[in-house]
């Protein structure tokens, strides 16, 4: 009926209104229907992979033993994927102590694929990996990303055997026991314990190594010539490791040149250098009064290590055992490494330098009183660590 308005006041009327009006209970429901409907279908079309394990477990890692695992990716939708292991944001996609193989690949539809990653804690990975282990529960976490599609998060973990090697002089100094019996839990707190408290005045470990080489006299001639910065060691080099780790009684298992190669390594593969923080100081000394200023302020284990070091090295110089020169270069830029100091033009000079202040058998006190050709001197020239 149409209502149309007119000046004639009717007497009486009756108006039928429809008003069109929504259940919005049932409204939400159907919504909610449409919605799922859609979601599905934009998943099932989706390119997606499934993953076998989220969580890759090492288990014991041990130090210069490379381990690896498996897992499977497989192509869960209709359509062929492409993924890769994104990078982060240290530039790659995964620290330096993994390895992945492929990094990259492509899965046809109803497809697998294995992807092996590879732990590798050696000479050239510990110190960072140790710097991990101090923040950190986790080695490393990848992020495997699906092409238009989601990504995936995979835990790298394991359990880190310590081992001397890459260990500062102090931490080494706090242990009670040998490290082979220490968790990696129980080393992450003595390497982040800040305080001046230590259980021996020198690193065992250290001291095994230069009670050895001290005992093998003439046996290790040429024995610190061959030594390069971060070249890997075998397989045969872990006996060496275990006799040390475990504060062995048994004869050495090695030669007097791995020892000797142990005794650099230990020295070198800790993250802070051996004379830290003083190292430009140091390099700026020319005499070794003012530079035993500075050594006196080096924490007691650091301190303790150099010392000995140099009164042994010293009379394996007198000896005739080792060449000054060979000697001094190569423990110079061990005992000084420096990156900001790395870059001056006489750097490698001051450090060779420096060694032979501690290390030659001229009594001079200076480097001008040495090249002047004062008279000789003796280890007494060295203070008591």
């Amino acid at each position: 009926m149409d209502i149309r308005q007119s000046d004639h006041k009717p007497v009486y009327a009756v108006f039928r209104v429809k008003i069109k009006t929504r259940d919005e209970v049932k409204y939400k429901r159907v919504q909610e229907e449409v919605l799922k409907a859609v979601d599905k279908r934009e998943n099932d079309n989706q390119p997606q992979i499934s993953v076998e394990k989220t969580v890759i477990d090492f288990g014991r890692v041990r130090f210069n033993e490379p381990c690896m695992q498996d897992f499977n990716v497989y192509n869960s939708c209709p359509l062929p994927v492409d993924f890769s292991f994104k990078e982060k944001d240290i530039h790659d996609i995964c620290e330096k102590w993994l390895q992945v193989d492929p990094r990259k690949d492509s899965l046809m539809i109803d497809s697998a694929r294995s992807i092996r990653i590879k732990m590798v804690a050696d000479v050239h990975t510990i110190r960072g990996l140790l710097k991990k282990i101090r923040t950190s529960d986790n080695f490393d976490i990848l992020i495997l990303h699906v092409e238009n599609g989601r990504d995936i998060f995979i835990t790298v973990t394991g359990d880190y055997q310590p081992s001397c090697f890459g260990l500062s002089m102090e931490t080494m100094c706090r242990t009670d026991r040998p490290l082979s019996e220490y968790s990696q839990e129980q080393i992450k707190h003595l390497m982040n314990d800040d305080s001046q408290e230590y259980c021996v005045t020198m690193p065992r470990e250290f001291f095994l190594l230069i009670d050895y080489l001290h005992k093998q006299g003439s046996k290790l001639e040429g024995g610190f010539h061959t030594f390069e910065p971060r070249k890997s060691v075998n397989a045969h080099f872990n006996v060496v490791r275990d006799w040390l780790d475990t504060w062995s009684d048994e004869e050495f298992p090695g030669t007097p040149q791995s020892a000797a190669q142990a005794l650099l390594l230990l020295l070198d593969l800790p993250e802070q250098a051996l004379l830290e923080p003083f190292v430009e100081d140091l390099l700026a000394c020319n005499s070794k009064s003012k530079a035993m200023d500075y050594i006196a302020l080096l924490s007691p284990p650091k301190r303790n290590v150099f010392m000995h070091l140099c009164m042994f090295l010293r009379e394996g110089i007198e000896c005739q055992y080792y060449e000054l020169h060979q000697v001094a270069v190569t423990f110079g830029r061990i005992l000084l490494r420096s990156s900001e100091c790395k870059a001056w033009p006489d750097y490698k000079v001051r450090c060779s330098q420096f060694m032979r202040l501690f290390i030659e058998s001229d009594g001079a006190d200076s480097l001008a009183n040495r090249n002047e050709g004062a008279g000789a001197g003796s280890k007494a020239d060295l203070p008591a660590a």
